[in-house]
């Protein structure tokens, strides 16, 4: 069962790859490739942190249980900066 969610996990984290670098180079018309490469490296800078303390969590007192609740908590601050990012776009255009 594990194995099976894994390539599911896997498989949802590839088939996000193309839409948003798609979404990058749309967004930025004068820089493509810039684009396409800082979407690369903003997503490298967010898995080092994630796995930081994704590690720090087991060493709470929830053990290995903690991962999936840290993953949980930096999901939610994630879509807060995605729904301000959102509102911001809206009032400035």
């Amino acid at each position: 069962m594990a194995t099976a969610l894994l390539v599911v996990d896997g498989a949802g984290a590839f088939a996000m790859v193309v839409p948003f670098t798609t979404r990058l180079i749309d967004q930025a018309a004068g820089a493509p490739l810039l684009a396409a490469a800082a979407g690369g490296s903003a997503t490298n800078t967010g898995a080092a942190p994630g796995a930081y303390l994704g590690g720090l969590a087991i060493d709470t007192p929830l053990g290995v249980t903690a991962p999936p609740v840290a993953g949980a908590v930096i999901a939610a601050f994630g879509l807060l900066a995605v729904l301000a990012a959102r509102i911001a776009a809206t009032r400035y255009p």
